[in-house]
């Protein structure tokens, strides 16, 4: 509960109450509200009431002792008063909340660093820095230690990022019936400039680890905690927390009181690789196959992936977008494709060419070229442990995608096009671990130990299997 304003009119204060939810997002509810309705004199004395926009850019607030800035609001219902340019009570939406600060841009070069905080990254880090000892020698003897864990830094682009522990000394809770002590130690990554930056700037860099932990673990993870912190001359300069924190409204809800994924069966943690190798090797991969991330992991991130013939579209145009990232040689040399082409159009009639020219407009690899192309690239044991049969993989998949997108349907049964979904998913997968350098061994590891992994080899061999020779 509190009062809210726009930045250029801080004396026009509405009562109002905001409420977050992590999978429903922000709402603000106002007794009274804002209108940029305004009566426009006409000519023979009339007046004309102009439309509302119903969105603002920012909105300052103070509630709970806290500045708040909310961003991206947009009004939800409202109810006007009487003289139609002002409102009596009105409900928004806003996108993002910063509280502890009011900036007046969300380009405004505000904050320092951002932390973030995501499901499953404590066990990602493997942090072996908590440990129950049992001394076999005198009974009923043992003790739990704790030796912190050092942080760990890495480099990207000037930016520094440090993956550090947080711990929480063990607290006694005395029963009437027992006593318990608890201990907590929470991992984060903090991303840090030398020079202020936007939170237009920062915030990429938590979907950015967000996609990276939900890759390793093979599971959708949720945002727990983002914390900005403001520069120097701001926290000095005005009523600023010296730690800012930012809600947004969430595609994956965070549950982090819930039992995490054993890392054991992740696809691969820190134990498997360099944190300062991994995470800069991560930004790069992310950026140069960005389509095709957002498509896989997106898929993660859905409750409902949606109708089965989508989810075949999508896993293979994932594909085929992550090969157009690698840029490969065109099938044709370029001078040649043009020779042959005007060679071509020359020798039809004037009304056909234009239709020539179109249908030979890009010098191209067909989807199935790609496909055999792409299964190519991973460790030729990794791709044999999780596909026997590659170009019949590779077949089947360009033709349950080419009938739904050409003929508007696949002749291919829903068992079989589940199987190109999972198996499709796995080959994409595959590619983005090996541009990561993760570990040979690791992913054969992992493809006979993780549940979708295993699920993604089952079927390729019931669908794909291997061909025996003089068969």
């Amino acid at each position: 509960m509190g009062h809210f304003w726009l930045p250029n009119d801080a004396d026009n204060r509405q009562p109002g109450v905001l409420t977050y939810t992590p999978g429903d997002g922000l709402h603000l509810s106002l007794i009274g509200g804002y209108s940029d309705a305004a009566w426009i004199p006409q000519d023979a004395g009339t007046r004309q009431l102009t439309s509302r926009t119903r969105r603002w850019p920012i909105i300052h607030g103070h509630a709970e002792n806290e500045p708040i800035t909310l961003l991206h609001c947009a009004e939800e219902r409202g109810q006007m008063a009487g003289t139609a340019t002002a409102m009596y009570r009105q409900d928004m939406r806003a996108q993002q909340a910063l509280f502890g600060i009011r900036i007046p841009a969300e380009d405004s070069p505000s904050f320092s660093s951002i932390e973030v905080e995501v499901e499953n990254l404590t066990g990602w880090a493997s942090e072996p820095d908590m440990t129950i000892e049992i001394d076999m020698n005198v009974p009923r003897s043992w003790r739990v230690q704790t030796e912190l864990a050092a942080s760990r830094f890495a480099d990207i682009q000037g930016v520094t990022a440090e993956l550090g522990r947080r711990y929480t000394v063990p607290d006694f809770d005395p029963r009437r019936g027992s006593l318990s002590f608890t201990g907590e130690a929470v991992s984060y990554i903090q991303f840090q400039s030398s020079e202020p930056r936007s939170l237009a700037y920062w915030r990429p860099f938590v979907n950015v680890v967000q996609d990276l932990i939900s890759l390793a673990i093979d599971a959708p993870c949720g945002i727990v905690r983002q914390v900005l912190t403001p520069s120097t001359e701001i926290f000095e300069g005005s009523e600023a927390n010296a730690r800012i924190h930012l809600h947004t409204n969430e595609l994956v809800v965070p549950q982090p009181t819930e039992p995490g994924v054993d890392a054991a069966e992740a696809i691969f943690t820190l134990k498997n690789i360099d944190f300062a190798h991994v995470l800069p090797k991560w930004f790069a991969v992310r950026q140069q196959f960005l389509a095709t991330c957002n498509m896989v992991i997106g898929a993660m991130y859905l409750s409902d992936p949606g109708y089965l013939n989508s989810q075949v579209v999508t896993a293979v145009t994932a594909a085929e977008a992550m090969h157009r990232a690698f840029a490969p040689d065109p099938p044709i040399p370029t001078a040649e494709f043009k020779r042959l082409k005007n060679g071509l159009v020359d020798s039809l009639p004037e009304e056909r060419r234009q239709w020539l020219r179109e249908k030979l407009a890009h010098n191209d690899h067909t989807l199935r070229q790609r496909l055999d192309d792409l299964v190519s690239r991973p460790d030729s044991e990794v791709i044999a442990a999780l596909l026997p049969n590659p170009q019949a993989w590779a077949i089947a998949a360009t033709k349950a995608r080419n009938g739904i997108a050409h003929e508007g349907h696949s002749e291919a049964d829903l068992l079989l096009m589940h199987a190109v979904v999972t198996v499709t998913q796995a080959v994409v997968k595959m590619n983005l671990f090996d541009q990561l350098g993760i570990p040979t061994d690791r992913l054969r590891y992992a493809l006979a130990t993780n549940r979708n992994l295993c699920q993604a080899v089952r079927l390729a061999c019931q669908h794909w299997p291997t061909i025996e020779e003089g068969a």
